[in-house]
């Protein structure tokens, strides 16, 4: 039935073109929508529980991979200059404008807190906020850093050579549109500062790998090609020995990477190896096929080229559909015994590639072949000129023939030695990876981390998430002092060089309250005190300032460790040893640890490398086995059809071991792919000492010569044709990948070796039965029933329907109720309302975060206007560990003036004056600035330029009155770079405010509620503020409003806020 499906097949030659030819479109054409994911999230299934967990802490957290910028001193010099710190400024203003970077999660010298106390005062400010101007400044600067330790080490260098910029990206698909753009931004910005400027980060990783894999396969392939081409010329010397197999190879990869793009399978950084192992493994059935085709057309016999081009693809259908099905078991134990998702696609296509590659070699091709050679005779086809390379090859072959005939004995024992030292040399093969090694040693990347490892305790992150089991008990002593040792083991732990958390902030917090006394850096006994603490903190912070340290409930916190462990053999330890700790020491039923972040995920699935290795050598060695055993119908012969290519994985194997090379993704993926390959040389030859040796009745020396002489010139050119394909991927940038193909060449040129020596020389010593008196029928050795047909029907139904609509209000009304008043006079009634002299009201305070959870505080507010000031009170109520925690504000009416505030702790005892607050600063934890509160119902009149404008968003029959700041220097202080404000005509309430940032983006939006007369002075019921910067909500509730109930003037008396509860 093989002879008359090729017969069937030569004879129908266009149909078969044709069809090969629109399968290579249809499916190629899927490969516009194949996408490239580098992150390195894409290495472990999506439904491993660190995965699952890492996302869930992601969640609570909000942490995402990030860019990190690092800013080196010039040389001799520290990082506390002019130049630099306004440069760290600068940048810090960059990476917060880069399209995709969470600008509310950048982290620098310029945004983050430090906390600091003297006398009766705590101070609560960034380091600086914008550009110094003195040296003086600078100064204070240095000594302020300087005296604080969360950032050394972390934030800036130990000795201060350094410091970074750390910004989240959001979304990771962009990866690489965001580090282009933002590495464009940072090399501008700093083409003229004499020190040195990185970019690096998880995020940078990824996006760089993006663009190293776009660089790679612009190489790669071409050279690829290049090689194929090159051989087959040799090869055959013909332009159809040289098209024919280039057409599969092309068809091969069209079709398999259209499949995969329609499959929505990723192109992950190990697919660029895929193509090219592809590549080189397509052209070996073609060489074999077009081999025996000239070997037909030479012996004679035939009347036509289509008669031995029928002869030909009967006698090599058996070998190659052997030799492709091995093949496809080596990528088939590749893909069922991985669980890395890039790993299984590389095993699953490269196995639908091989099938690709057999089905149009033995269709595709032949019928090319017969169309060519339609109208040709014999002689016409045969290369006349192919004798003198013929005779010269041959002479090689028939030398090394001449060998093995005469020494098979030494030639065993010669191997057999050969193998023990390979055998000794593996077990020096340890699992090992490292990312950043997917970079060359001089590549920006890996310079930056390089430099930053260096500098700092190291840009590895490693976490534990400890959960108390309940909302606020992580303020629990017992629970802190867990923390607090575990921190202390952690830094005991090899390359571990930080580690900070809440806890650290909290003690930071104590000592400043406590005048800056070295000796209470120590948290207090009592957890209504802690709570008090974080409260204190909180009190000036940004809302968003501790999402990543502490969970919304205060039920749990991130413990961060900064490791310069960058590869799986050196982070080892460290989990190791941190997984004991939980489980032996730290874990009780109150509280629990468990590990989180980038290094504990890359250890997760490189561990698996080492669970599963064995697993998918061993799948690929069965499989060949029962394909081999299947065909051969014995046993014998498929062992003998592993027998030398036992050696080559051995061979590779002791290479790794002697050069340190560690088993990681690509490495791990060679021994299978050398046993489906290896298969390839022995069957082939095999088969032919077989047929030799069933004509002449026993296997000797002349089966062996000949066997040389015809299926030796076949392997030879496939040895080169796969070898020079992979040597392609020597030049890549990845030294991962890179390695990975300097291996497979080990490999194919050990398995031709062994096949070319230990394997003959075994054939002939032990002369296995198999070899003769069983002669096996081609034709009924594995049927064609024919090609499949069917239809393959992708549909894509892609809808986008966008709908703008503008809504603006009529601007008459507003028009006609200004005709009269410009917008300073409008500002005057706003601000000339009657508010009263006393007020008492009940505030319920509902903070909701980006994750809309919900925290409710109880307080009373107090507020009594006097000649010279406004007195405000918030006596705390609920929840019950801040209960009689006090704020006091005194708000001076003199311009230029310093506002005081005071924060009265019940749990210390201690009342401190918080005398750093400026006007833009958040208060107690909410979206209102200390500004926003004191202006309340009020605009400030001197500190900006007021226009009347008509604006779409503005409420319904409002005037519309935007403020400019009148200098940058109030624009800074108070946050904001433009106001608009809705007043109501009718009685000069505000409805809104909404504010835009300092560069002019919006920022947030106060809403003015339930506005009424109370005792007859109009007020406000609700204020809701919505931050979009943060994505968190404010909503003040008032009730039991009174202007009537005096406010006694001693209550607002800092020195009685100890009385307040009572």
């Amino acid at each position: 039935m093989i002879k008359e499906a090729f017969d069937w097949i030569t004879l129908n030659p266009w149909k078969i073109i044709s069809v090969g030819i629109i399968a290579m479109v249809a499916f190629g054409s899927g490969l516009p929508q194949l996408y490239k994911d580098t992150s390195p999230d894409a290495y472990i299934e999506p439904g491993n529980p660190a995965l699952i967990y890492r996302d869930k802490v992601k969640d609570t957290f909000g942490l995402n991979d990030p860019f990190v910028v690092a800013i080196e001193a010039p040389e001799g010099k520290t990082i506390y200059n002019l130049e630099t710190l306004t440069l760290i400024a600068d940048l810090t203003d960059i990476v917060m404008d880069t399209p995709n970077i969470d600008y509310d999660r950048v982290t620098s010298l310029t945004t983050e807190q430090i906390i600091a106390g003297h006398d009766d005062e705590i101070n609560i400010t960034p380091a600086y906020e914008y550009a110094p101007e003195t040296q003086e400044e600078v100064v204070e600067i240095q000594r302020r850093v300087q005296a604080f330790p969360i950032f050394h080490g972390n934030l800036v260098a130990r000795d201060g050579t350094m410091t970074l910029i750390v910004g989240e990206m959001i979304n990771a698909d962009d990866s690489k549109e965001t580090f282009i753009a933002l590495s464009a931004a940072v090399l501008a910005a700093s083409a003229n500062y004499p020190g040195k400027v990185h970019v690096a980060g998880e995020a940078a990783t990824a996006g760089y790998l993006d663009d190293y894999i776009s660089q790679d396969a612009r190489r790669a392939f071409p050279l690829v090609a290049l090689f194929i081409v090159f051989i087959l010329a040799i090869a055959f010397r013909s332009t159809s020995g040289v098209l024919l197999p280039f057409a599969v190879v092309l068809a091969t990869a069209a079709i398999t990477m259209g499949i995969r793009a329609m499959m929505g399978v990723p192109f992950y950084a190990i697919t660029n190896a895929l193509i090219v192992v592809l590549a080189a493994i397509s052209v070996a059935d073609a060489i074999h096929i077009i081999s025996e085709y000239r070997d037909e057309l030479g012996a004679g016999g035939h009347k036509t080229p289509r008669e031995a081009l029928v002869s030909a693809m009967t006698r090599m259908f058996n070998p190659v559909a052997v030799t492709s099905i091995t093949t496809v078991a080596g990528f088939v134990g590749i893909w069922l015994g991985s669980d890395m998702p890039p790993m299984q696609a590389f095993g699953l296509f490269a196995g639908l590639g091989v099938i690709v590659a057999w089905l149009y070699s033995i269709t595709f091709m032949p019928a090319v072949l017969a169309y060519m050679h339609r109208n040709k005779t014999v002689d016409e086809v045969w290369a006349k000129g192919r004798a003198k390379e013929r005779k010269l090859l041959g002479q090689i072959l028939r030398g090394l023939a001449e060998v093995v005939v005469h020494f098979p004995k030494q030639a065993m024992a010669l191997s057999i030695g050969f193998l023990a030292v390979c055998l000794f040399a593996s077990t020096l093969v340890e699992v090992d990876y490292s990312r950043i090694r997917n970079f060359a040693a001089d590549e920006d990347v890996r310079v930056a981390d390089t430099a930053i490892n260096l500098a700092m305790d190291g840009t590895y992150r490693l976490q534990v998430v400890v959960d108390a089991n309940e909302p606020e008990g992580i303020f629990r002593p017992d629970t802190m002092r867990r923390i607090e040792a575990l921190q202390r083991f952690a830094l005991t732990l090899p390359l571990v060089e930080g580690v900070t958390s809440i806890v650290d902030t909290l003690k930071e917090v104590n000592k400043g309250l406590s005048g800056g006394d070295p000796t209470q850096l120590k948290l207090p006994d009592d957890g209504d005190a802690i709570a008090q603490l974080f409260l204190a903190y909180e009190s000036l912070g940004d809302p968003a300032d501790l999402e990543d340290d502490i969970d919304f409930d205060h039920q749990q916190i991130l413990v961060k460790l900064r490791t310069k462990a960058n590869s799986y053999k050196t982070s080892m330890p460290i989990i190791i040893a941190l997984e004991d700790y939980l489980e032996t020491t730290f874990n009780s039923p109150d509280v629990t640890g468990k590990l989180s972040g980038r290094v504990y995920l890359n250890y997760h699935w490189l561990k698996s490398i080492e669970a599963n290795h064995l697993t998918s050598v061993a799948i690929a060695v069965v499989l060949a086995l029962l394909v081999a055993g299947l065909v051969f119908r014995s046993a014998v012969a498929a062992f003998f059809c592993l027998y030398h290519v036992v050696f080559a994985v051995f061979m590779v194997y002791a290479v790794m071991g002697v050069l340190g090379i560690g088993l990681g993704v690509t490495t791990s993926m060679f021994a299978a792919i050398t046993i489906g390959l290896g298969v390839d040389f022995s069957v082939h030859s095999i088969e032919r000492v077989r047929m030799l040796a069933t004509a002449r009745g026993e296997v000797n020396g002349d089966v062996i010569r000949d066997s040389f002489q015809s299926t030796g010139r076949a392997l030879w050119f496939n040895l080169w044709a796969l070898c020079l394909g992979f040597s392609a991927l020597l030049i890549s940038n990845n030294p991962t990948v890179s390695e990975f193909a300097g291996l497979l060449i080990v490999a194919i040129a050990a398995n031709f070796i062994a096949s070319m020596t230990a394997l003959p020389a075994a054939l002939l010593v032990m002369k296995p039965n198999f070899l003769i008196n069983r002669k096996i029928d081609f034709t009924k050795g594995i049927q064609l029933s024919g090609i499949p047909s069917g239809n393959f029907g992708i549909f894509v139904a892609a809808g986008l329907a966008l709908t703008i609509a503008f809504f603006s209000t009529d601007g008459q009304a507003q028009s006609d109720l200004t005709t009269e008043l410009t917008a300073d006079q409008i500002v005057e009634k706003v601000n000339q309302r009657d508010e009263g002299e006393h007020l008492t009201r009940d505030i319920k305070m509902i903070l909701t975060d980006r994750k809309d959870r919900v925290r409710v505080r109880l307080a009373k507010g107090y507020r009594l206007d006097t000649t010279g000031e406004r007195r405000a009170l918030i006596a705390f109520k609920e929840p019950s560990n801040i209960k009689d925690t006090a704020f006091l504000t005194y708000d001076y009416h003199e311009v230029g003036k310093v506002d005081q505030q005071w924060l009265y702790l019940p749990k210390l005892r201690k009342s401190r004056r918080v005398s750093g607050a400026e006007r833009g600063e958040y208060f107690l934890g909410t979206d209102f600035t200390f500004e926003d509160l004191k202006m309340e119902g009020r605009i400030s009149a001197v500190d900006y330029n007021f226009t009347l404008v008509e604006d779409p968003e503005a409420e319904a029959n409002s005037i519309t009155v935007e403020g400019i700041p009148i200098s940058t220097a109030v624009s800074r202080e108070l946050g904001y770079g433009r106001i608009r404000v809705d007043v109501d005509p009718t009685n000069w309430m505000i409805l809104s405010y909404r504010m835009l940032g300092v560069k002019g983006k919006p920022l947030k939006q106060l809403h003015f509620l339930d506005v009424q007369q109370v005792d007859g002075i109009w007020t406000i019921g609700v204020i809701d503020v919505e931050n979009f910067k943060t994505r968190h909500k404010t909503r003040f509730e008032f009730s039991n409003i009174s202007f009537t109930t005096p406010v006694n003037e001693a209550l607002m008396d800092q020195r009685n806020l100890s009385r307040v509860g009572r």
